[in-house]
């Protein structure tokens, strides 16, 4: 048998299936995003797409939002000293003037 031909057919097999596969998830998603609109514009809680952020959840972690993240005050002195140790004085002393 020819082994280019076998391993050609096997990978056009492979895109045929990859393809209707993708496709077909994204068209379910598609109709679960456009169901959930639809739910809401009736002034109900949407279904789908926050049973599909619990799965991205469940999979990825659960997110840390920056903003619980307290991030400490820098002054202005300290933002001063680390710009002039960096040897941007001239454009401090100029700015500053």
């Amino acid at each position: 048998m020819n082994l280019f031909a076998s391993q050609l057919a096997k990978l056009l097999y492979c895109v045929k299936v990859g393809c209707v596969a993708i496709g077909s998830t994204a068209a379910i998603v598609a109709g679960e995003i456009i169901f959930d609109s639809l739910i809401e514009k009736t002034g109900r809680a949407p279904i789908f797409i926050p049973l599909m952020a619990e799965g991205l959840n469940f999979i990825l972690g659960e997110p840390t939002a920056i903003s619980d993240v307290k991030l400490p005050e820098i002054s202005e002195k300290y933002k001063y000293n680390r710009l002039k140790s960096r040897g941007y004085s001239n454009i401090l002393n100029n700015y500053k003037n």
